[in-house]
């Protein structure tokens, strides 16, 4: 006769809990969320990114500058954006720098908003879209230019809202070159940013 141990038991018991308490917020959210918000907002923000190492030596952080148009859906917790992003980061191997840029995105998102509490509201979403990417290398002090192209990308993110209108973003990009060249996967990158939204906020 096999046992079960007390640690598989409170391992269950824990994932148990998890999916409950997941459940119960989720069942919450959608009786409280609340969804009379203004129809138009508009976003500014800026911030940081890192791309895996992809068998470089070493990633270094680049930066994110974005601008962002959004509408929240009439009677619904969900909004669609359309973002202009520019994005770099760097990666090192040995004496070479390498900058991987994507030069110019246009990306379509999709957000679940949570709006369950007075000044913050959790969102969650996806975007996809299309970019323009860029890799050149520095070989001491010798400039070379490398790959780049169009291609499209996925973007999963969370993040929050504070006070209706800062915003705080967790993202992952992901780039799709159709050529299959090493510039498409190295300028993939996770971003976090902090932005402005004018305009939006709760109806008055």
């Amino acid at each position: 006769m096999k046992f079960i141990s007390i640690r598989t038991v409170r391992k269950n018991l824990f994932t148990m809990f998890l999916v409950s308490g997941m459940l119960l917020a989720s069942v919450n959210a959608k009786a409280e969320n609340d969804t009379d918000f203004r129809r138009f907002e508009f976003e500014v923000g800026a911030g940081m990114t890192m791309g895996a190492r992809n068998g470089f030596d070493k990633a270094n952080p680049g930066i994110k500058m974005l601008l962002e148009a959004r509408t929240n859906l009439k009677d619904s917790p969900l909004d669609l954006g359309f973002q202009i992003s520019v994005t770099n980061h760097e990666k090192k191997s040995g004496d070479s720098r390498y900058s991987f840029r994507e030069l110019f995105g246009l990306t379509t998102f999709a957000d679940w908003n949570f709006r369950c509490w007075k000044n913050i509201a959790p969102f969650a979403g996806i975007g996809i879209g299309m970019s323009m990417v860029d890799q050149s290398s520095n070989n001491e002090g010798t400039v070379i230019f490398g790959g780049g192209g169009a291609g499209a990308s996925v973007a999963p993110r969370i993040g929050a809202e504070f006070f209706n209108h800062i915003r705080l973003t967790a993202e992952y990009k992901v780039f799709y070159k159709g050529n299959g060249d090493i510039t498409g996967k190295c300028s993939n990158h996770f971003a976090l940013t902090l932005g402005y939204a004018f305009g939006g906020g709760k109806r008055k």
